[in-house]
């Protein structure tokens, strides 16, 4: 008797110390999105939603109907609710030893100040600064070796080809939650619309967001990028990012189809009816 209880004291201590090693997974988590820059892109959403009730919300709608819209976007794309769902996807299939690798690399001193320039091209004073740098080009084009090296790091980070998955992944819920299918040839008409935007605009935002970094700073920040572990890493938190904004999207459509159905017995249909019921 005595053994055995002495074996489950060392049993329990042994369980113990294995605790105290394991990794913090939701911490790891909740550090690398921070430090990649992750949650200054959610906490952007509000500014993305405002865009898409400019076109949802039109002006067939009564005021009241379109407040009520605007009140159902809100609800679906708060950042607290897209931070959940990505967080949840890490801390499910987590790996820690790529998780420290990326934390370890995003702490360097390149990939703080580029991360700080990006976080404050998201604000709106940002935004608007942008703006200005953007009609400064009309005066004073853009020399070509930079605008290369922006075309390098894009390809490094995949940001222009996730900015036209995330159209589509809203369009595409939207359309599920409102009892639809978006159809292949859409779809297409989507993509191809989306990727003209963003071939347009990318570089522009590229270069107006670094552009107080120096030309081996952009660089040295897209071979950061194609890393192993950080490449993991932003293919990761892309796919969560877009399958947890397609799932809301499906949930703000689904809102919209319930709420518009009341008025549309009262009055004629709007001409984008068809996108909603």
């Amino acid at each position: 008797m005595k053994r055995i209880a002495l074996l489950l004291v060392s049993l329990a201590g042994l369980s113990t110390l294995l605790q105290a090693q394991a990794p913090d997974c939701p911490g790891l988590v909740d550090q690398v999105m921070q430090l990649s820059g992750a949650t200054d892109l959610i906490n952007s959403l509000p500014q993305v939603q405002t865009q898409m009730e400019s076109v949802i919300t039109n002006s067939e709608l009564t005021a009241v109907e379109r407040q009520r819209l605007r009140n159902i976007l809100r609800g679906s794309f708060l950042p607290a609710k897209i931070t959940s769902g990505v967080r949840e996807r890490f801390v499910s299939s987590c790996d820690p030893e790529n998780l420290q690798a990326v934390a370890k690399m995003m702490s360097t001193p390149l990939a703080v100040k580029m991360k700080k320039l990006e976080a404050y091209s998201l604000t709106p004073q940002g935004m608007r600064e942008m703006g200005i740098f953007t009609n400064s080009l009309y005066k004073t084009p853009a020399d070509p070796d930079r605008v290369a090296l922006m075309d390098r790091l894009d390809d490094a980070t995949g940001s222009s080809a996730f900015t036209v998955e995330l159209v589509l992944a809203t369009i595409r819920g939207m359309f599920t939650g409102a009892g639809h299918q978006l159809d292949a040839a859409t779809e297409a008409l989507v993509r191809k619309q989306a990727e003209a935007g963003v071939e347009k605009t990318s570089w522009i935002c590229d270069l107006a967001t670094y552009r107080k970094a120096e030309d081996d700073e952009v660089d040295a920040y897209a071979a950061l990028y194609r890393n192993p572990a950080v490449a993991k890493f932003n293919d990761e938190f892309k796919a969560a990012f877009l399958a947890v904004v397609e799932k809301q999207s499906g949930v703000a459509g689904t809102e919209v189809k319930r709420t518009a159905a009341p008025s549309s017995s009262s009055r004629p249909a709007p001409s984008n009816a068809h996108l909603l019921h």
